[in-house]
């Protein structure tokens, strides 16, 4: 599991989970966000928000795909190299 941060230039910003199609293109599933120093299970209408605190779970290739195509930096001590 990893987790990034939503910044200006995530280019889903304002975009539903559901809409932004990463659970089917890349095959991994956000379970949990974090917003305003609260922890929720997301459902598809969540939407990504600035400052969000975004946990993603899946396969370690589909995620660093995720990563570089929406161009999403993610925490390093919590995405181990293999």
């Amino acid at each position: 599991m990893l987790s990034f941060t939503i910044d200006e230039t995530f280019p889903l910003l304002g975009v539903s989970i559901f809409k932004s199609e990463i659970g089917e293109k890349y095959n991994c599933l956000i379970v949990a966000i974090e917003r305003d120093n609260t922890l929720f299970v997301p459902d598809n209408s969540s939407t990504f928000e600035l400052g969000d605190l975004i946990w993603i779970t899946g396969e370690k290739s589909r995620i660093r795909q995720l990563m570089k195509d929406e161009q999403v930096i993610p925490q390093e001590e919590e995405f181990e190299q293999s």
